[in-house]
């Protein structure tokens, strides 16, 4: 599967959730490339594979923007931790510099730009050219993550060609190693377009009220995301939904 648990077990002296540190610490061996994506009740880490493209770009939805970023924090802070730098870059795209910033100084991470200045669609129409070279049989050097901490934001800013490059970038770009991981907050789910929702082909849920939005979001009529508490998100995970905690990376260093 894309995306994979194996068993850890949960010690009474965890911390919970516990921190990125504790569950990397207790976890000798990661494949690379590949990201955590938090663990389960039961202190199980998923982990996703990205020499598989199967799972597609991924969408983490949510009310809170905070709890969106906090994932996405997470996840880079993974990727950093498990993937030697010339095996995994990152690029952010943010209007929000101050909650990304202590990443920059790590080898992996190659840019951190304003969404909403001309050198984001830039950077889109740079990584779509990448693809498509790699699909006309360029050589794969390293796996490429983009990051975009507020979808809808993001494509508000971008030309009219990275907008519709980025689209492209999100349906094709896992089978290049080029991945999107986007965060949407879903007070804005009627400001994107349809066809980009449906580029992504994994989507993330943490706390969402409204039960109307999760169906349109998910297609569940009965998933519980109300209920979540903050820092929790739910994942498809071999046809049922599971929820994990995102791993705490608030004391993220390039060395520890």
């Amino acid at each position: 599967s894309e995306i994979s648990t194996r068993e850890m077990a949960r010690t009474p002296s965890t911390n919970w959730p516990p921190s990125l540190a504790d569950v990397l610490q207790r976890l000798y061996e990661f494949p690379t490339p590949s990201l955590l994506l938090g663990v389960g009740e039961d202190g199980a880490p998923f982990q996703m594979d990205l020499n598989n493209p199967s799972s597609g770009a991924l969408l983490i939805c949510g009310d809170e923007k905070a709890e969106t970023s906090y994932l996405l924090r997470g996840v880079i802070a993974s990727v950093i931790k498990i993937n030697p730098p010339n095996e995994v870059t990152i690029s952010i795209l943010t209007k929000r510099l101050d909650e990304f910033i202590d990443f920059s100084s790590c080898d992996h991470c190659q840019e951190i730009i304003p969404c909403n200045e001309e050198v984001a669609s830039e950077l889109i129409l740079e990584l779509a050219n990448i693809a498509e070279q790699r699909r006309k049989g360029e050589p794969i050097d390293a796996t490429m993550l983009l990051i975009i901490d507020d979808l809808v934001e993001c494509v508000s800013y971008l030309s009219e060609t990275a907008y519709n490059r980025l689209y492209w970038l999100i349906r094709h770009g896992p089978r290049y190693c080029i991945w999107t991981l986007a965060a949407l907050p879903t007070e804005r789910l009627n400001e994107i377009e349809a066809r980009y929702l449906t580029a992504f082909r994994t989507r993330l849920f943490g706390h969402i009220q409204d039960r109307s939005v999760v169906v349109q979001l998910s297609g569940e009529t009965n998933l519980p995301c109300h209920r979540l508490k903050p820092a929790q998100f739910y994942l498809p995970f071999h046809g049922e939904w599971l929820p994990f905690w995102a791993c705490n990376s608030d004391n993220f260093s390039n060395g520890g």
